[in-house]
């Protein structure tokens, strides 16, 4: 069942994309599109040099987690848990861990100007779920190596903690209005779109909050949940980075090496 789930990932993530995509036609919500086509060409394109990048990174991490269960590295391999639990177990240092590395590369200068590129987009939507410069994809990959070691994080945990981050990224960025319900019970657990959009908003103190990718609790047991707001009132990217120039492929790929000024310095506080 891990491998059938783990094989069909690529798959659900292109078949994910079109759904949103055409379900934003019949009941947007909140972004009001510049021009839809161009909008969503450009981000496929980055799109798809994240994916050459994932494609890469997938491959070590795969082999790297098999070196970390050979040796017993890490804290779920010094405890003795039932293999059940110590998946369910690693699902849940999976996503803090993807918690801690998102608050990391909004308080670190150099890592920020890489991750501007998933924040500049001003027309947020289903192709926006995927919008990540592959230096970031990379630079992740690092980290993982680190902490998935510490962890002691196993294939299956992986896998599916994958499964459920991959539709929840296209529920949490998609143009789509959602059923109240849903936000109102399912959005108190899970970081859904209500949530999420918040912290693609262009005011710093939404957008240095809501940081989790799958459960609410980290942002809410550490203190980054941020200031209450309704998303209806917000407009999202960065200041300084608004104009359709700063919005193409080769103005986004260049974007880490231009200066934080553009865009906003999460040390010094400064909007461009």
């Amino acid at each position: 069942m891990i491998e059938t789930l783990n094989a069909v990932q690529p798959f659900a993530i292109i078949f994910l994309m079109a759904l949103f995509f055409t379900l934003e036609m019949f009941i947007p919500h909140l972004t009001p599109y510049i021009n839809r086509k161009k909008h969503a060409l450009r981000n496929l394109v980055i799109v798809f040099f994240c994916f050459l990048a994932n494609g890469l990174a997938g491959a070590w991490i795969g082999y790297w987690i098999s070196v970390i269960q050979n040796h017993g590295w890490g804290i779920l391999n010094a405890v003795d848990l039932d293999p059940r639990v110590a998946v369910i177990a690693g699902v849940l240092l999976i996503d803090f861990d993807g918690y801690a590395y998102h608050v990391v590369l909004h308080k670190v200068s150099l890592l920020w100007r890489v991750h501007r590129v998933h924040h500049s987009d001003i027309e947020l939507d289903s192709t926006s779920a995927l919008r990540v410069h592959p230096l970031e994809t990379m630079i992740q990959s690092v980290w993982r190596t680190v902490s998935f070691a510490l962890l002691g994080v196993s294939f299956p945990s992986v896998v599916l903690f994958y499964t459920v981050v991959i539709p929840l990224l296209f529920v949490q960025h998609a143009n789509i209005r959602f059923p109240w319900w849903m936000e109102e019970y399912a959005g108190a657990l899970f970081v859904l779109s209500g949530w999420h959009r918040i912290h693609h908003s262009d005011e710093r103190q939404h957008t240095d909050s809501h940081y989790g990718s799958v459960l609410t609790l980290w942002d809410r047991a550490f203190g980054t949940a941020g200031p209450e707001s309704t998303i209806d009132t917000l407009s999202w990217g960065l200041k300084g980075l608004k104009t359709d120039s700063d919005q193409t492929v080769r103005s986004q790929l260049l974007l880490p090496f231009r200066g934080v000024a553009a865009g906003r310095s999460p040390e010094d506080g400064q909007e461009g």
